[in-house]
């Protein structure tokens, strides 16, 4: 017997290391969405027990959930990296008495959703050889989500293929790069792509330039950090303002180890399509994504192979619930299946 749409609920949640979405819709059509920190939640359980107090419906086996999680996915099941949660879809679903749950990794769901997007969803930072125009049937993009941490998977028209690239080790090209490794490790953060180039990585930069003494801080910059639940997120905001050239310095440097560390991916990956950079923290940077050459110039910096990388057209997503919309779409799935 198959579940229909027509008789169940769908659940849609993006599960990141800073935020939870939910987006909650009934067989009328009716929605409700919502977002608070994920830290405020005490596990992937709590969350969904708070969405389906809000909104959901008496029976919970009424409900179909697909979860976008940020990490890796094991049969239905992960360890959120930056929180420390356990994901098992097949628990939650007898602890929560839910109709089914599927759990898929973040990015693999934005990269599902990403060629769905209208052209108004993007913005294109690097024509390439091939323009602007619409993905050619067949090929293969490259997907590079930039939030709390740093997640990849390569999509064609029929599925994707998700990565923990953000874990991989970061090979510095300049000597600030290299002093800035060395100090990752005098702190016992392990120098990965996302601890150089993704959101928390800002405040990583701020904090070894101003030791070093290479640019001072604003004053009244510093004092907001003081209390700064997320200082990281109030450097990227000084830094777009232009309030503060030490926070300026900061995004441009992590901007440009990006950019080398999506140059490196490029080469592993070897896309014919496009490269599409999106998640929150490439959204909220976009001002200074397309008015300065940082990421664009360590991507397609005069290293091996540089034509085949300067050949691959680069997108900039302005969109930032891919990953909600993929976990509908997974949801929707879910009413296909047999119960």
């Amino acid at each position: 017997m198959l579940r229909t749409m027509a008789t169940h609920w769908l659940l849609a949640c993006d599960v990141g290391g800073t935020r939870f979405r939910w987006h909650l819709r009934t067989p009328e059509g009716m929605v409700e969405q919502g977002e608070r920190p994920s830290r405020s939640f005490s596990s992937i359980a709590d969350a969904l027990r708070h969405v389906l107090a809000r909104a959901g419906p008496t029976d919970p086996g009424n409900v179909l959930a697909a979860l976008a999680v940020a990490g890796p996915v094991r049969a239905g099941r992960t360890r959120l990296t930056n929180l420390g949660w356990v994901v098992a879809g097949e628990e939650l679903r007898k602890r929560l008495g839910l109709g089914a749950v599927a759990v898929l990794n973040d990015v693999q769901a934005a990269a599902l959703a990403v060629r769905d997007l209208a052209p108004d969803g993007w913005r294109p930072l690097w024509d390439g050889a091939s323009g602007d125009g619409p993905a050619q049937r067949g090929a293969r993009d490259l997907l590079v989500l930039v939030g709390t941490g740093l997640g990849a998977a390569t999509v064609d028209e029929r599925r994707a293929w998700p990565s923990e690239a953000g874990h991989l080790r970061f090979a510095p090209r300049s000597d600030l790069q290299r002093e800035f490794v060395g100090w990752l490790l005098d702190e016992g953060v392990f120098p990965s792509l996302e601890h150089v180039a993704a959101g928390p990585a800002l405040w990583r930069w701020y904090r070894f330039l101003e030791q070093a003494g290479v640019e001072r801080a604003d004053p009244r910059l510093a004092e907001r950090l003081r209390n700064a639940e997320d200082p990281a997120a109030e450097v990227g905001r000084a830094a777009v303002a232009g309030r503060c050239p030490l926070a300026e310095r900061a995004v441009r440097e992590a901007l440009a180890a990006l950019g080398h560390g999506l140059r490196d991916l490029l080469l592993v990956t070897l896309p014919d399509g496009v490269l599409y950079l999106g998640g929150g923290v490439a959204a909220r940077l976009a001002p200074l994504l397309t008015t300065t050459e940082d990421l664009l110039g360590a991507l397609h910096a005069d290293e091996p192979l540089a034509e085949q990388v300067r050949a691959v057209p680069v997108r900039l997503l302005l969109a930032e619930d891919l990953g909600l919309v993929g976990a509908l779409n997974a949801a929707r799935r879910l009413a296909d299946e047999p119960e």
